[in-house]
């Protein structure tokens, strides 16, 4: 590993502020896995096109009784 990039990492973990992805660091957890970029693609899009539906939910349109 880089001096630099364990550098940092080694500032995260003493932190203590981000644990999860401290464990994903010692896991050696590729994060763009080839195996899940179908189901995080499916994810984040579920997730944007909820928060579009909420705003929608709660904002009147023109022309629309609110």
């Amino acid at each position: 590993m880089q001096a630099g990039v364990a550098g940092y990492i080694e500032r995260i973990r003493a932190s203590g502020r981000y644990p999860h992805l401290v464990r994903m660091i010692e896991d050696d957890v590729d994060p763009d896995a080839a195996e899940t970029r179908d189901q995080r693609f499916e994810f984040g899009l579920e997730v944007i096109l909820d928060g579009i539906g909420a705003l929608l939910a709660r904002t009147p349109l023109h022309g629309r009784p609110g």
